[in-house]
């Protein structure tokens, strides 16, 4: 009741604050400045990122970023939830001593559920991002497959037709003659073209 401490790692031990108020509010004070200042570089970087996907731009190493930042922003918010109702356990408590610097501690309260809100506001945009990504992806994954089956629906008849030529049973057509290549030949190139025209046509009905 009569004096603050904090903890000198170093040293190990308990040191007292020359002032029981004051001490403890700058400090607090110093080391949630800095969280700001960090926070806004968190902010941007969030934006920056947003920015990139809704232009197309997906970097390879977005997945690296997106948990880094999940992960730095999820402590924050986890610390300062602690904190700030640690902050206002102590307020309550103090609320009624004399020297007890009041609007400070509520400053610093404030401070401490702004980033708080902050940092819920930026994981909230993240996970959006996430989404989004999802989706870019995605649409990349199907349009791959798309074309994959549009080549397969083209190819399969000429597949087929060159299995059936080489199978090893008799009366074949054009095994008799000197034409036979050529006809085989002119037929698959038939067949390429009419299943290109048909898979043409039924893409663009489809759309």
């Amino acid at each position: 009741n009569d004096n603050s401490f904090f903890y000198n790692k170093e040293e190990q031990k308990l040191e007292a604050y020359n002032n029981r108020f004051e001490g403890p509010y700058k400090v607090i004070n110093k080391v949630l400045d800095n969280l700001l200042i960090a926070f806004t570089h968190y902010q941007e970087t969030v934006a920056s990122m947003g920015e990139l996907l809704y232009v197309k731009s997906i970097r390879s190493d977005f997945m690296t970023d997106w948990l880094k930042l999940k992960h730095d922003l999820s402590r924050i918010e986890h610390i300062l939830l602690r904190t700030s109702s640690t902050m206002s356990e102590f307020i309550r408590y103090n609320e009624h001593t004399e020297d007890f610097p009041m609007n400070n501690y509520i400053d610093l309260h404030e401070h401490m559920e702004r980033i708080m809100r902050s940092s819920g506001l930026q994981l909230s945009k993240l996970d959006d991002l996430y989404s989004f990504y999802t989706i870019r992806t995605n649409e990349k994954m199907n349009k791959m497959v798309y074309v994959l089956t549009l080549i397969s629906a083209i190819f399969l008849p000429l597949n087929l037709m060159v299995g059936f030529f080489g199978m090893n049973t008799s009366g074949l057509p054009f095994t008799q003659g000197t034409n036979g290549s050529l006809s085989a030949i002119v037929i698959m190139g038939l067949l390429l073209i009419i299943t290109s025209v048909s898979v043409i046509f039924w893409n663009r009905k489809i759309e």
